[in-house]
């Protein structure tokens, strides 16, 4: 089914409910499944959710940072708040196979 999806939300990337090893299985699964194209939405960023793990694969050669100011502005409008809380989730796409 995931290999299905458009978009997969992850908030808190795993590291506050598993151990190492878990978490380095979940990574080499999103990594082996997800197709290209993909949209990931993290929260933190990659490299806070990864620079601990010991990945079989390049966590920057497999997805890429998109911009999402223009997404944040338009959405917050003038809340500070608000653009800050968007500005925390980050857009990545999944390249390709790496």
């Amino acid at each position: 089914m995931i290999r299905e999806s458009q978009m997969v939300v992850i908030n808190n990337v795993f590291s506050f409910f598993q151990t190492i090893k878990d978490q380095e299985d979940c990574w080499e699964f999103l990594h082996k499944n997800l197709t290209p194209g993909t949209t990931l939405i993290l929260h933190p960023t990659i490299d806070e959710a990864t620079s601990h793990l010991n990945l079989s694969f390049d966590p920057f050669e497999w997805i890429e940072l998109c911009d999402t100011s223009k997404e944040c502005n338009d959405f917050a409008g003038d809340d500070e708040e608000m653009f800050d809380d968007a500005a925390a989730m980050y857009k990545y796409i999944v390249r390709g196979s790496s």
